[in-house]
Formats: structure tokens, sequence, C-alpha cells
């Protein structure tokens, strides 16, 4: 996993429960590592890691702290200068969806090493669909 991603897990949790609250998340997970470089890749078992020392420290679901560093994600990468790349996509779900996997392929461009997932969105009626 890229560091951007751990990142991105360190200032949602500095941005809502403070440094302190981080530190401990750091200890719990048994990641030493003072900051995380955006373009370094890192194994997926400390990314896992401290995604449970969040929820169990947190006191929250697994899946809940995920929909929330979801949410926060969008966010954080067009901060951190990615917002071109999502409009590129499309300006509305469905086609943002559906272009996915060509945004990955411009963000590979900055990450050759990049495995994304590949998405295909298919509408089961209107205003539901699959991804």
């Amino acid at each position: 996993m890229y560091g951007l991603v751990n990142r991105a897990i360190q200032e949602l949790v500095v941005s809502q429960y403070g440094v302190a609250t981080w530190s401990a998340i750091k200890a719990d997970a048994n990641v030493a590592s003072r900051e995380f470089v955006a373009l370094e890749q890192y194994p997926d078992a400390v990314t896992y890691a401290l995604v449970e020392a969040a929820s169990v420290r947190l006191e929250i679901a697994t899946e809940a702290f995920l929909e929330r560093l979801g949410e926060y994600w969008v966010l954080y990468t067009g901060q951190q200068g990615y917002g071109d790349f999502f409009c590129m996509a499309g300006h509305d779900f469905v086609s943002f969806v559906q272009n996915l996997d060509l945004l990955h392929a411009r963000v590979r461009r900055s990450y050759p090493d990049l495995e994304p997932p590949s998405f295909r969105c298919t509408e089961l009626q209107e205003g539901s669909f699959r991804l």
C-alpha cells in the first residue's frame, strides 16, 4: 500500500481525535514509522493493522471506520493535488464510477507499481446501481 493511504488514516485520526489518539493507535498497531512517505510502498499489513487498531481504539466497527476513511479520502486526495484526476473521471456518480479504471490508468503514471482494482457499474433500476 502506498504511504498516501496511511497518511490519510493518520490525518483523519489527528484531525478528528488528536495527536495523542494517533500515537496510541500506532502503538496498538505496532507501527514505528514517524511519517509515511506518499509515494513509498508499505506492506499491506501496516495499513490493515492501523485500520484495526483505529477501530478498536475509537470503539467503532471496522466497516464504519473504513466508510469514514472513504469519505475523508475524497477530500484528502483532492487537497493533495488529485482533484483534477477526479474532475476528468466524470461529473456525476455513474460516469465517475464507470471511468474509475481510466482514472487509475492516469494515476499509474505517478505510481508505476500500482495494482488498482477494476470497477464495473450496472444500473439495477432507476437510481440503484451495483458496483
